[in-house]
């Protein structure tokens, strides 16, 4: 416990020192996001910074671990979490299409599982019907789609300011709540100090931060599903529904009008809310909701009530504020 309290402390100080240092670090600011007055509505470039501070905080993290507490267990998640980081890192640069990131992704997360049991997906046990499917043969495929899919949510529903580290800040501190990991208290620190800087519009996510904080979410949680400390396919989907939930949306939106799912627009719950509300409302109601599903949760209320009471609030704010 010591030993986690040092290193907590090395957290603390390193990111104090980013904060009070962040325009004078030349590296944040490889990358910008500039605006284009269409979907990128700030009104100055921003450094495109947040995936850098996260890699740097987990290297940190994985080599304190290793040498402190001689523990090789994240070598292979820090391995995939820095191939993740530089893929998004030129994507932020170079703005690669779908068809490659995909691609790209697919090989890295094949990586990880095929040297990560930890990584595999290998039963569902959905406790609405008390049913448990092994998935053995389609383990590979399934949790591949997993995480293209929960990558894709999570980076679809990087859309304004605070949205993205709320959602993320809110899974960790949930995961935490289930099982105390100090390597999930350091990403929750970590996170704090990036919500501050994105609320002063100091750095956004970028690519790279959401790619790489949804594969660590994504990671934890399979590794707490198959440790069963998460028992059950429902509470997973609680979890993460918000962005997937509107990522499906999407997707059957776009198909029907005969568009190209991967398409970017201005049709996600943010960007209605914020043409209704504006930018405090907007990210006030998805707090809200990201919490109210975490709170009910941990109340052990029926999770197939709190799944139909999300989509009934969902459905009616999409119908009310178009």
């Amino acid at each position: 416990m010591i030993d986690n309290f040092i290193l907590y402390t090395i957290i603390l100080i390193i990111n104090l020192f980013f904060l009070k240092n962040f325009k004078k670090i030349k590296f944040f600011f490889i990358n910008i996001d500039l605006p284009d007055h269409k979907r990128k509505i700030h009104k100055i470039p921003i450094a495109l910074a947040g995936g850098t501070i996260l890699m740097i905080n987990l290297s940190i993290i994985t080599t304190y671990d290793l040498l402190v507490h001689e523990n090789n267990q994240y070598i292979i998640l820090y391995i995939t979490s820095l191939l993740i980081f530089l893929l998004g890192f030129y994507d932020d640069k170079n703005n690669l299409s779908y068809k490659k990131k995909f691609f790209l992704l697919t090989i890295i997360f094949s990586f990880c599982y095929f040297l990560d049991e930890n990584f595999q997906i290998r039963s569902l046990y959905i406790e609405t019907l008390n049913l448990n499917f092994i998935i053995e043969r389609y383990s590979f495929l399934f949790t591949l789609l997993c995480f293209l899919l929960f990558s894709n949510a999570l980076n679809m529903f990087d859309g304004i300011n605070l949205q993205c580290i709320f959602f993320s800040l809110a899974s960790f501190i949930y995961l935490n709540i289930v099982k105390y990991d100090f390597f999930i208290l350091c990403m929750i620190l970590t996170l704090l100090f990036l919500a501050y800087k994105n609320f002063k519009n100091l750095t956004f996510l970028g690519n790279s931060g959401s790619y790489l904080v949804s594969f660590l979410i994504s990671y934890q949680i399979i590794f707490f599903y198959n440790q069963d400390i998460i028992n059950n396919v429902e509470e997973i989907f609680i979890v993460l529904m918000i962005p997937g939930v509107d990522m499906l949306r999407l997707f059957f939106f776009r198909i029907f009008n005969k568009k190209n799912p991967f398409k970017a627009d201005k049709n996600h719950l943010h960007h209605i809310l914020l043409t209704r509300y504006g930018y405090k409302v907007t990210i006030t109601m998805i707090t809200i909701l990201i919490v109210f599903n975490l709170i009910l949760l941990k109340l052990d209320i029926n999770k197939l009530i709190i799944i139909l009471l999300f989509i009934s609030v969902y459905t009616s704010l999409i119908i009310f504020c178009s």
